[in-house]
This record gives structure tokens, C-alpha cells and sequence, in this order.
């Protein structure tokens, strides 16, 4: 029997002449680790790890044994031999082709070995084992195999492609090159050679940030000589050069800024931060614009960014150019200007296009323009070259979200990510940043891992991304860090330091605080010309989510960190308590030690607006969190941000001990827990501020009015208004007046839910007398409860006029919540007047602003009054549906009384619908729920006791004369 193992292109075996069944890559796979140790042991535990990596199958000895047995059923029994705790692949090594292959290459024999190499290693194989340390082994053997031949032999057709072809599988690998470049100059290709030279240079520049290596660099010397051997005599000729380098494979996107780059006008430029895919620009722009420029398209990178190699003078550039262009090395200038000069001479009347790519800056790339008519130049940098006279400007940003994934796709091969959930390719592309370069090596990793999947990916970089993204030489850490380490002195600690603000955005006020530098200003333009910063919005700066994390690590260190990082804190907080002193009177402003920084309640408002993400990440210390706990209070429950509160609040109690600070926070997270419907939460909140306040009667006041509130909305109208009473005999003993406006207001609402309307008016006006005379921010509040009391009286008229005031008062303090509550009244004041359009309109705002707010309550309303008014326009089947998403809420909710008015707004909708026997069930429902509570009335006038007497009344009679 012959047995034949080919491990090169498919993994097969040939068993005298007859290639094998090989079902299933797990099996391909055991058959190319037994044959790498052909008439060897392999035990049964490596080749567990070989063939299943990290997932190993729960019993791994019966696993295996399945795979041999299926292989022995393969190629033979005889083939697969078992030893002790492990198998043999009973073969001699020289029928394995990848062994052979090892073989001839000891014995010197290179040309033999490329021989028998007749593809890619194990590509119906997968194996993380076989991918990343066999395949990368073999392939440097093969490739050293190659470089070798190309020193030994001249330089045929056959090999210069092989050559080439190779150095674009393996473009950072400079030997490949040197042999290229070499080859092309021994077959009389020098001018080639010298183009390429510039190819080369620059695409190991972009991906990786570092020059050339020495021996390379020689070469070019060599080269450039041999050129001027080549030309040392004579007029000149004009040469027509073709040196741009080959487009980057899976180029994606960027439609505005080719429509720009194409459009009319010779000199552009392209600037962005590291790896932002600039040159990539720049060389499909060069091809798209080329068969503009007949006379010739020059590609020159000038090492503005490279890492260990200067940037290139331009008296040196200007000497390549004039060479390119047919000019003996003997016949070039001196000087620079004399150079430049000779170029504008030698392109007058050509149309030439010239990329100089990764330029340091204005003063290397203002000498090589050739300013000559007809010619245009492309260039690229990290800086913004706003000194130069350009007709097109493009600050190139990362990629939008589809084109992202779209590259990471095409690099990546579409079959290897054709099961992969979108949302999963979405999340890797933003670990990325949805920046090009490191977009390019997360798909390349994955390419070469061939056990991972997309979602292994997406973990590995949400663990360690900046570690992550890093393939080979190429790392987006090192591109980054060259732009960091061309910073002074000055900008470096900026630097390190602006990576510490925990914002997503941030001015310049706080970046000075940061930085302790009235120069701060300066120093983010400086950073925002370099491409570290961005500045989304006029003023507002921030880093590109992989640039910050560089700062973060780098800035780890410093020792400044403390005091940068408390001297932010202060700003914060002082900026905190003077905006809500500005906005809210009552608000006792704290100050920091710090210069005023805002004067005035409109300045306020702005900076509150773009600075609260910060205020909500600062680090979590003792007295900034519960100093901002307080500060913000109003504010954020204002914007209806009580979730916000929430994480704030309990933030702050977790460090600190201090009783009444604690009671002060635990009120007011009752409050936020409130607004959000967790009631049971509230009330424990609550309790532990009564059980805590001691002898602070403010405190003692206040949680008796969270606990009649919280009691009043779960229906239990007299227990609340116990506690009620308790708290308004303290406020008016303490002559507290905001103590004693909120239990009056309280009282009052307890009082319209009882259906005393009179009452509720009393209470409620007496709170809006105090309000007033302290202009307190509950005025709207009030207005909008007074609105609500006529409305129970049937004076809808009344009704809608302090609603309006209640309306206006809260949109002119940014109040949302009472906003809510005003247009949310308007809507029922306009359905009982008749105004159903209109009643429609508030009806809506009222559903956006409790979605949007969070508030599940507003959400109940919202739904209940839209059934009504969804019956009143005619259309009960969405009357139905609205009235059983407000039962679900109230029911959520545990609030009897409001399920009460769901089930009977539903009942109302089912009886319009002739569905009598549902309709009486609601009604029943309704009824028995009021009864068990106690409640004769209820908000809406359609639900009481009396109202459901008569409807069931109404629908015996309909369902008798229905049945005659």
C-alpha cells in the first residue's frame, strides 16, 4: 500500500493512487497533525489541544477515539496506529509533502523545495495550533527559500513576478523588496526600481510609522548612483514617470471627499489623525485623476511621520523630482531655490500630477510646489496646512458605521463573516473607532486566527483593545505614539493630562483647570492641528476613543495626575453650585476657592447643558459626589432624569456618614425613586430618613410628606393623609416655608383624588400664595393642580386658563415635568370642550414627554386619556387598546384606583362595540375596586361609584333588548 499525504492547498490522502474520503475540517485537521510527526507518537492530549484549541469537548478520550476510528475507516486500519496514549500515522516522513519539503530545504536543495510547495498549508484544515505556528514557520521557510534563490540566480521574468508577487502578499517585509528592487536594476529596470523604492517606503511608513531598515536604504543609494551613471552626459530628456504605488486593496467609502479631491483644482490637501486611511485617499484619488496628467504621475513620501527617520529636506525632494523627470544627478543644482526653479522649467507646458505624502508641515511642502500651470499636486500630513494657498482642504474623519463594516468585511472575506450577526460586525468596527488602520488589522487578526470567530474577536478587543490592535509590526498604539512623542515638551504633558477628563467633550474652562495653564486654549488648538483632538462642536473638544485610550496609558503615570485631577473636581463642583444658584435662588451657593465662573441664569442653563455628562462620571469622592447629589438635584429632576438622580444619590451614600447629610440624601432618592414608580423602593427610602432624622425636623418633615405621598398612590388616602398632617403641624411650628409648600400641595392633591374639590382648592392656593411670594419653582405645579380642581368641578373653561399660565410658567423654566402635567391637562380640558384636534395634539405631546421622561405614572395617564379620546373621535377598537396598556402600567404599579379607570375606560369602548357581556365585566371590575378601597370619585368624572352604578344599569337593559 502507498500512502501519499499532501498537506499543501486541501489537506488529502492518497492511498495507491485513490484519494480518501475526508469528511468534516475536524477530521482534515487530525490528518495534518498526525502527518506533521509521520511515524511518530502524537499523544491523545495533544492532539486535543492541536485540533479543538481552548474548546475542548468534555471527554476527550472518547472524542478523539471517534475522529481515529473515522479516519482508519478513511485510509486503513494499518494507517493509524495506536500507542501507548497516543496514535502513530504509520507513513514515512518523505511521503508527507510538507516533511519533503522540510527536508530538501536542509539539504540545500531551495529549488526542489519550491517545488514541492504547491499552495497555502492546511486550508481546508482549522486548527488555532496550525495557524499561528506552523503556517507562519513555513511560509518564512519558503520564503527564505525564495530570497536565497534570487541572490543565487540572474533575474528571469519568472522570478521578478514571483518577486512581486510575494512582496504584496508581504508588503512590510523588506527583504522581498531588497530582492525586487535588486532584480528589476540588474535587468536594466533601475527607473522602476527607484518608483518602487518610493512605494515601498511609503506604504511601510503609513502601516507602520517607522522608515525603511538600513539595508534597504542602501540600496536606494545604490540605485539612485547607478541612475546618474546612467544619464551623466547630454541634454536632457524629459522622462514621464509612473511611480503611484498600487491601490490598498478593499478601498471603501469616502464619496465627499472623492467628489471633492477630483473636482476642480490643482492643489489639494489631505490631513487626519494617524491611520485615518490618508494616503490610502491620496492613491485613489492619484488613479481616478491620471489620465489627467499624461506627462507623468509622481508618488514621494517626505517621512514627516516616520519613526527613526527624518523628515526628507526639500532640497533633496526637489532632487528626486528633477531625476524623475529625466535630469542627470551631475545637471542638479546645488541650492534650493535653484532646484526649484529647474523644476518649474522642466514641467512648464506638462500636465504632471505629484503626491507628496506625509508632509511635516507647511514649511517642507511650500519649496516643492511647482506652481506651474497645468501640473497638480496631492498632499497628505497630520498637521493642518492651513498656511498654504490649497483649493481643496479635506480634514478626513473616520469612517461612517456601513463603510466600516464594509472594509472590515472585504478584508476580512465576506465568506468568513456571512453567518455573523450585523449587530456583532457594527460593535467590532466601533471598538475600533471606525478608523481604517485599525479596522485593517482586527480583520487581519481574525483572518489568521482560523478558529476565531467574529464574536471572539469583539471580546478579545472590549477586554484589551489597544493591546489588541497590533498585527506584526502594524499597531495602532505605535501610530498613534509617533504623533505623541513629535509633541514639546508642553503639549506632551497636555497631552497626557486632557486624557484624564472623564468627559466625552470638553472646553476650554475645564481643560485649564485640568492643566492649571491659562494657555490651555492654546494647547487644544495646538493638539486639534496635529489631529489629537477633534472639536465636534465650536469650542467643545475630544478625543478619538483609541487616541484617548493612549492618553490614558501614557498619562498613567504622570505625577501630576492627583493634583491635575482634584484641581478638575473643584471646577466641577463650583461650576455646579453656581449654575443651580443662578437658576434656582433658594440654592445656597458653595464656593471652591475658584475665580467665578458663571454669572448669570442663561450662562448657566449652557453650561449645565454641555457639561452634565461630566458631572455624572466624575470619580467617586466623598465630597464631590454628595456636593453634587445636592447641587443637581433640582436640575436634573427638572430635566426628568431621576434615573440619573438615582445612581447619584446612592453614589453619595456610599461615602458618607454624616446623619443629616444622610437623611438629605435619602429624601431625595425617595423622590427620585418615586417618580420612577418604584414605590416600595421609595418608601423604604423614606422610612430610613424618618428613622434617621432625629432632631432634624426639616428632615422629619419631609419624609413623612415622601410617605403620604407614596401611600396617597397606592389608594390608601387616610393612612397619608395621617402622615400628612403630622409633617404640616412640624412645617408650620418650624416656619419652614418650602417645607410648608410642599405638605400643603401634597394635602391638596390628596383631597382632589377624594373628590373634595373645595378642599383641594384651599390647600392648594394657600401653597400657591407661599410659592409666589418667594417666586418658588413650584408655581407651575400649582397652577397646573388648581387647573386640575376646576376641571373636577366641571369649569373647563376655568380650567384651561391656569393650565395655559401652568404651561407657559414651565416651558420658560425648562421645567419638563410640569410641562407634562400642563399639556397632558390641556388635552382633557380640549376633549371636554369638544376640541378633539386640538385635545389630539397635547394628547401627543403628553405621550412623547412621558416616554421620553421615563415616568411610568405620566405613561398610565398618557394611555388613559388617549383612550378617551380615541372613543370620542370614533374609533373604539384603538380605544380598547389604549385603555389596556394603561391597566398594565397601573397594575405594574400597584394603583388600584387607576386600574379601576382603565377597566372602565376599556368596558366604555367594548359597549360602543356592542360586546355587552365584556363591557359589564369591566364595569363590575371597576366598581368592586372603588368599593374595596373606599373611593366614591375619582379623577375622571366617568369613574365613580354612581357612573358605574349607571352603566351597569345601562348595559343590562342594551344586552335585554339585544337578546329580543
Amino acid at each position: 500500500m502507498v500512502i501519499d499525504v499532501r498537506l499543501f492547498g486541501a489537506v488529502r490522502v492518497v492511498v495507491d493512487g485513490v484519494p480518501a474520503e475526508l469528511r468534516g475540517w475536524r477530521l482534515r485537521t487530525v490528518v495534518a497533525v498526525l502527518a506533521l510527526s509521520a511515524g511518530e507518537q502524537v499523544s491523545v492530549e495533544a492532539l486535543a489541544e492541536r485540533v479543538w484549541g481552548a474548546e475542548l469537548p468534555e471527554r476527550v478520550p472518547q472524542s478523539v477515539h471517534t475522529l481515529i476510528a473515522r479516519l482508519r475507516s478513511a485510509v486503513g486500519a494499518d494507517v493509524v496506529r495506536t500507542a501507548a496514549g497516543g496514535y502513530v500515522l504509520a507513513v514515512p516522513a518523505e511521503q508527507v509533502d510538507v516533511l519533503r519539503f522540510e527536508r530538501l530545504l536542509r539539504d540545500g536543495d531551495d529549488a526542489g523545495a519550491l517545488r514541492v510547495w504547491t499552495g497555502q498549508p492546511f486550508v481546508d484544515a482549522r486548527s488555532e495550533w496550525l495557524t499561528s505556528t506552523v503556517v507562519p514557520r513555513l511560509e518564512e521557510l519558503r520564503l527564505a527559500a525564495v530570497e536565497r534563490r534570487a541572490d543565487a540566480v540572474e533575474p528571469s521574468s519568472g522570478l521578478l513576478a514571483e518577486l512581486r508577487e510575494l512582496a504584496a502578499q508581504h508588503p512590510l517585509r523588506e527583504s522581498l523588496w531588497i530582492r525586487l528592487l535588486r532584480g528589476l536594476a540588474r535587468s536594466g529596470r533601475s527607473a522602476e526600481a527607484l518608483g518602487l523604492y518610493d512605494v515601498v517606503r511609503a506604504r511601510i511608513a503609513d502601516e507602520l510609522g517607522v522608515g525603511v531598515g538600513a539595508e534597504l536604504q542602501a540600496l536606494h543609494a545604490e540605485l539612485l548612483g547607478s541612475d546618474a551613471k546612467l544619464h551623466g552626459s547630454g541634454e536632457i530628456e524629459p522622462g514621464t514617470p509612473r511611480s503611484l504605488p498600487v491601490e490598498v486593496p478593499g478601498f471603501v467609502g469616502r464619496e465627499d471627499e472623492l467628489a471633492a479631491l477630483t473636482g476642480a483644482g490643482a492643489l489639494a490637501a489631505i490631513d487626519g489623525m494617524a491611520g485615518v486611511g490618508k494616503t490610502a485617499l491620496a492613491v485613489h484619488v492619484a488613479h481616478r485623476l491620471a489620465a489627467r496628467y499624461p506627462d507623468g504621475q509622481v508618488f514621494i513620501d517626505l517621512h514627516g511621520h516616520t519613526d527613526g527617520v527624518a523628515a526628507v529636506p526639500a532640497g533633496e525632494v526637489l532632487g528626486r523630482l528633477l531625476q524623475a523627470f529625466g535630469v542627470p544627478l551631475e545637471r542638479t543644482p546645488e541650492n534650493v531655490d535653484d532646484r526649484a526653479g529647474l523644476l518649474r522649467s522642466v514641467l512648464a507646458g506638462r500636465r504632471v500630477l505629484i503626491v507628496l505624502d506625509n508632509a511635516s508641515g507647511e514649511d517642507q511642502v511650500r519649496p516643492l510646489l511647482p506652481g506651474t500651470a497645468g501640473c497638480g499636486v496631492l498632499v497628505t500630513s497630520r498637521h493642518r496646512l492651513s498656511g498654504l494657498d490649497l483649493d481643496v482642504t479635506v480634514s478626513l474623519d473616520t469612517l461612517s458605521q456601513s463603510d466600516a463594516v464594509e472594509l472590515f468585511t472585504r478584508v476580512v472575506g465576506r465568506d468568513r463573516v456571512a453567518t455573523t450577526a450585523p449587530g456583532v460586525l457594527a460593535e467590532v468596527v466601533e471598538q475600533c473607532g471606525r478608523l481604517p488602520l485599525a479596522i485593517r488589522i482586527s480583520a487581519a487578526r481574525l483572518r489568521t486566527h482560523a478558529s476565531w470567530r467574529p464574536e471572539d474577536l469583539l471580546e478579545r478587543l472590549q477586554e484589551h483593545r489597544l493591546s489588541e490592535l497590533a498585527s506584526g509590526p502594524r499597531s495602532v498604539a505605535a501610530a498613534i505614539g509617533l504623533s505623541y512623542r513629535e509633541l514639546d515638551a508642553p503639549l506632551r504633558r497636555a497631552y497626557r493630562l486632557l486624557g484624564l477628563h472623564p468627559g466625552g467633550d470638553f472646553g476650554t474652562a475645564s481643560a485649564a483647570a485640568l492643566l492649571d495653564s491659562p494657555d490651555a486654549g492654546r494647547c487644544l488648538e495646538r493638539l486639534l492641528e496635529v489631529h489629537l483632538l477633534n472639536e465636534p462642536s465650536p469650542g467643545r473638544y475630544q478625543f478619538h476613543d483609541l487616541v484617548r485610550e493612549h492618553a490614558i496609558r501614557v498619562g498613567s503615570e504622570d505625577k501630576d495626575r492627583r493634583t491635575a485631577l482634584a484641581r478638575l473636581v473643584a471646577y466641577y463642583c463650583q461650576g455646579a453650585s453656581e449654575a443651580a444658584a443662578q437658576i434656582y435662588p433658594q440654592v445656597a451657593e458653595v464656593s471652591h476657592g475658584l475665580a467665578p465662573i458663571i454669572d448669570t441664569a442663561e450662562a448657566a442653563q449652557s453650561w449645565l447643558k454641555a457639561e452634565l455628562p461630566t458631572l455624572l462620571q466624575l470619580p467617586t469622592e466623598a465630597e464631590c459626589t454628595v456636593h453634587l447629589s445636592g447641587s443637581l438635584y433640582l436640575y436634573l429632576r427638572t430635566l426628568g432624569r431621576s434615573t440619573a438622580l438615582e445612581d447619584l444619590h446612592r453614589r453619595a451614600l456610599a461615602v458618607t456618614n454624616d446623619s443629616e447629610t444622610r437623611t438629605d440624601l435619602l429624601l431625595r432618592l425617595g423622590e427620585c425613586l418615586r417618580l420612577q414608580g418604584s414605590y416600595t423602593a421609595a418608601t423604604a427610602a423614606f422610612e430610613e430618613a424618618l428613622a434617621g432624622a432625629g432632631d432634624y425636623s426639616q428632615g422629619e418633615v419631609q419624609a413623612r410628606r415622601g410617605l403620604g405621598i407614596v401611600l396617597a398612590l397606592r389608594d390608601r388616602n387616610d393612612a397619608a393623609l395621617t402622615e400628612l398632617e403630622i409633617a404640616l403641624r412640624l412645617a408650620w411650628a418650624s416656619a419652614d416655608r418650602d417645607c410648608q409648600l410642599d405638605v400643603l400641595n401634597a394635602i391638596g392633591w390628596i383631597h382632589t383624588k377624594r373628590g373634595d374639590t373645595t378642599a383641594a382648592l384651599d390647600y392648594t392656593q394657600q401653597a400657591l400664595a407661599i410659592a409666589q411670594s418667594v417666586g418658588h419653582r413650584m408655581v407651575g405645579k400649582l397652577l397646573a393642580g388648581i387647573a386640575h380642581d376646576h376641571l373636577q368641578m366641571g369649569k373647563p373653561r376655568v380650567a384651561l386658563e391656569f393650565y395655559e399660565e401652568a404651561l407657559e410658567h414651565a416651558r420658560a423654566h425648562g421645567n419638563r415635568h410640569n410641562e407634562l402635567r400642563s399639556v397632558d391637562g390641556l388635552a382633557e380640558v380640549h376633549r371636554q370642550l369638544g376640541d378633539l384636534t386640538r385635545a389630539m395634539t397635547y394628547r401627543e405631546q403628553a405621550m412623547a414627554l412621558a416616554t421620553d421622561l421615563g415616568s411610568r405614572n405620566w405613561q398610565l395617564e398618557a394611555h388613559q386619556g388617549l383612550g378617551r379620546l380615541r372613543l370620542a373621535l370614533g374609533d373604539a377598537e384603538a380605544a380598547v387598546v389604549a385603555h389596556e396598556r394603561a391597566l398594565e402600567l397601573a397594575t405594574a404599579l400597584y394603583q388600584p384606583v387607576d386600574q379601576a379607570r382603565a377597566h372602565d375606560g376599556r368596558a366604555d369602548a367594548y359597549a360602543v362595540l356592542g360586546r355587552y357581556h365584556e363591557a359589564r365585566h369591566g364595569w363590575q371590575h371597576a366598581l368592586a375596586i372603588l368599593q374595596a378601597v373606599g373611593v366614591e370619585t375619582t379623577d375622571e368624572t366617568e369613574t365613580g361609584v354612581l357612573a358605574l352604578q349607571a352603566k351597569l344599569g345601562y348595559v343590562i337593559e342594551e344586552a335585554s333588548n339585544q337578546a329580543l
